[in-house]
């Protein structure tokens, strides 16, 4: 557990820490990268550790991956469940995260050049 200030709170915050370490997420990063699942390529991948909405740790996943068919609003939910069980599958199987995996998709036309969109409301 962690110890923190927060506003609202007359002392220290207890938080529960996550279990996965640098090396973990590294390596997590490294597995999906590259990849090709169900026809879709992960062209790059981000993760970091954070707390869910009740207080559970769990890892971020962001996937920057091929663009959606052009007839398409979005990716058929059987090739995003491909691509989610294949995170969860190498974080808490091959690598041991024992945390909630939490994946994020990012077309390649949404990205900036040279990687993932910047924050939101950012100026260019």
């Amino acid at each position: 557990m962690s110890s923190r200030e927060y506003a609202g709170y007359a002392g220290p915050v207890s938080l529960p820490m996550s279990g996965a370490t640098p090396e973990m997420l590294e390596q997590l990063v490294d597995a999906m990268r590259g990849r090709v699942v169900e026809g879709i390529r992960i062209h790059d991948a981000r993760a970091s550790t954070d707390i869910g909405g009740h207080g559970i740790p769990m890892v971020r996943v962001v996937l920057l991956v091929d663009d959606p068919q052009p007839d398409e609003w979005t990716w058929p939910v059987e090739k995003i469940r491909a691509i989610d069980y294949l995170a969860r599958r190498e974080a808490w199987q091959r690598i041991g995260i024992p945390d909630h995996v939490y994946t994020t998709h990012v077309a390649l036309c949404e990205a900036e050049e040279g990687g993932f969109p910047g924050p939101r409301g950012a100026q260019p």
